[in-house]
């Protein structure tokens, strides 16, 4: 199965449409206030309806309210959501009754300690987990971690790979989604920008070629 490509931490109505324009499978808005990425104050709902439904809109939250929660995906028309806190598998179940036919992705923060067990308790749950460098920005932060921990994980969602994802190391990050068995898709923000936000789309289109040969 071809790798999908998720482009997230957007927030420029002008920008993102550019970057749909390069055929990503997945985009990603973040919805966390204190995100320097935060897109609630720059998005507005009717921009995101009139987007391309070929593309999974996906909504990202850390730790939030259920309500505000389910009330900004239906507004902006999300079809995904991505939590990126300490949500449980309660919390997550949750989405799935209030928000029917949301995709579920749950982030994990990778360090030097990895359970793969504690992320197998929400397969059932969630669609897809990502997992992302351990960082107080809740993502974003550019560095990669070490990927061969991920070697424990055999059971479980499908996942994206994150944290450090750039023109850098495509290839590395092409090949190790190939080989391993639950490799789903890549997800790329900060190496692709030239401000918070706003992404450099020849970095952008650079990236996607790559992933994509």
């Amino acid at each position: 199965m071809p790798i999908k490509v998720k482009i997230c931490g957007l927030r420029d109505p002008g920008n993102i449409q550019q970057i749909i324009d390069l055929g990503p499978n997945f985009i990603g808005a973040v919805f966390y206030p204190n995100s320097k990425r935060f897109a609630g104050d720059t998005l507005l709902p009717i921009q995101m309806q009139n987007l391309d439904t070929a593309i999974k809109k996906v909504a990202v939250f850390v730790d939030s309210d259920l309500k505000l929660l389910a009330d900004t995906v239906k507004s902006y028309f999300f079809n995904a959501v991505q939590l990126h806190g300490n949500e449980s598998v309660e919390y997550c179940e949750n989405v799935k009754k209030i928000l029917p036919g949301i995709d579920v992705i749950k982030a994990f923060q990778i360090s030097g300690s990895f359970d793969p067990k504690m992320i197998e308790s929400y397969a059932g749950t969630v669609d897809y987990v990502l997992f992302d460098s351990a960082s107080d920005q809740f993502g974003g932060s550019g560095q990669t971690f070490d990927w061969t921990i991920l070697n424990d994980y055999a059971k479980g969602a499908p996942f994206f790979l994150s944290g450090g994802i750039g023109c850098d190391n495509i290839v590395a990050a092409r090949e190790f989604i190939e080989e391993h068995p639950l490799g789903f898709g890549v997800d790329a923000s900060s190496k692709l920008e030239k401000e918070p936000g706003v992404k450099a789309i020849t970095l952008v289109q650079k990236f996607i070629e790559g992933i994509k040969s």
